[in-house]
């Protein structure tokens, strides 16, 4: 019996979507093209309250039922899908229905959820139109995403707004500088002719 309980738990559990930025577009207007909701959790890997709820959502997933796709996006790895959806702290609880969203901002419990996805919705509160989701990112956007470089050039550009147009400008002045250099070195210079 015990062993049943486990497997049935497991089973719950699996049936939470984790979307990415390549499968967040086509996964949920899928699912909206077909009837259903979806609610969707963003997350960070070390939010102590994103782990709290990680065990209700799974258990979400299992009461929801057919109609409602609950997913999951770790908003530390798709920062760009996490801004197009006004993330600001974690967890961020996002439904969508037809076009419209909502930022869910109710209670945590399983039984607050689960009235929610079946009827809370309709109320409208804070509804707005669902904003477009990103396409998946270019390779040169996943280069830069995966180095260390690109992180810390995002930061900068992020947070130190002055910094970033001193980086741009030191780039233009050396970039200015090894053009001077090439051209004095690599060019020959006219000869000068005598006696003309």
């Amino acid at each position: 019996m015990m062993l049943l309980a486990l497997a049935a738990l497991a089973v719950a559990r699996a049936e939470v979507e984790v979307l990415t930025e390549a499968t967040f577009a086509p996964t949920t207007a899928a699912a909206l093209r077909g009837g259903r909701r979806c609610f969707v959790k963003f997350y960070a890997p070390w939010c102590g309250h994103c782990k709290k709820l990680e065990p209700v959502w799974a258990d979400l997933a299992a009461q929801a039922g057919a109609d409602v796709l609950v997913a999951k996006v770790d908003a530390t790895q798709h920062p760009r899908l996490a801004k197009t959806y006004g993330v600001k702290g974690y967890p961020t609880l996002v439904f969508l229905a037809g076009h419209q969203m909502q930022n869910y901002r109710g209670g945590r419990k399983l039984d607050e959820l689960v009235a929610y996805v079946n009827e809370g919705y309709k109320s409208g509160e804070n509804a707005q139109a669902a904003p477009t989701p990103p396409g998946p990112p270019t390779a040169l956007e996943e280069l830069l995403g995966k180095s260390t470089l690109g992180k810390d050039f995002r930061n900068i550009v992020k947070f130190e707004k002055g910094a970033a147009g001193v980086l741009f400008g030191l780039g233009v002045a050396v970039g200015l500088l090894v053009a001077a250099l090439v051209s004095c070195c690599c060019c020959p210079r006219p000869s000068k002719v005598k006696g003309a």
